[in-house]
C-alpha cells in the first residue's frame, strides 16, 4: 500500500505541471494515480471536513497544486483511491482516531495482517497533550525562565 498526502499524493500523478514552486513547467510523476495535477499562483489554505467509512475527519490543507480526478475513481479525503494506492492533500488527517484506526484496520487486511486497534491506547489529543505537559515541565526545571524572560525584555528593547 501507498499513501501520498499533498506533495506526495501530486507525485502519484503520472505528470505534474508546475512552473509556479519548482518553476520546472512538466515533469514525470510516478503514474500511480489517474489524476492531472497542476499549479497556480493562489494558495489553497483550509481546514476541510469530511468523513471516511464513517469517520468524520477534521484535517488542514496549505498548497498550490491542485489535483483533478480522471472520473471514475474512488474518493478519498478529497484526494482518491486505486487499487492499494491512496492520495490526499488533507494533513492532519491522522490526527482523528476514528479514521486512522479505520484506515489502519483496512490496510492491515489488505496486506493480511491480524492487526487491531487497540482500545485502552491513548487518543492523539491526550497524548499530544501529555508530551506538551511533559516538555512544559521539563522547561520549569531546567531553564531559568526569570532569567529568560529579563533577557526578552531586554531583546525587546533594541
Amino acid at each position: 500500500p501507498v499513501l501520498g498526502i499533498c506533495g506526495g499524493y501530486q507525485m502519484l500523478a503520472p505528470v505534474i505541471d508546475d512552473p509556479i514552486e519548482s518553476g520546472r513547467g512538466r515533469v514525470a510523476g510516478l503514474n500511480l494515480l489517474p489524476i492531472k495535477i497542476s499549479f497556480r499562483a493562489e494558495k489553497v489554505l483550509g481546514q476541510p471536513v469530511g468523513t471516511w467509512r464513517g469517520q468524520e475527519v477534521q484535517a488542514y490543507e496549505i498548497h498550490h497544486g491542485i489535483a483533478e480526478l480522471d472520473g471514475g475513481i474512488e474518493p478519498f479525503l478529497d484526494g482518491c483511491r486505486q487499487g492499494e494506492v491512496w492520495g490526499t492533500m488533507w494533513h492532519g488527517a491522522f490526527e482523528n482516531d476514528g479514521f486512522r484506526q479505520a484506515w489502519l484496520t483496512d490496510i492491515a487486511a489488505l496486506v493480511g495482517s491480524d492487526w487491531r486497534p487497540n482500545p485502552d491506547v491513548l487518543t492523539y489529543r491526550a497524548r499530544r497533550e501529555m508530551m506538551i505537559n511533559t516538555l512544559a515541565d521539563a522547561v520549569e526545571q531546567h531553564v531559568d525562565l526569570e532569567l529568560l524572560l529579563a533577557e526578552t525584555r531586554v531583546a525587546g528593547r533594541l
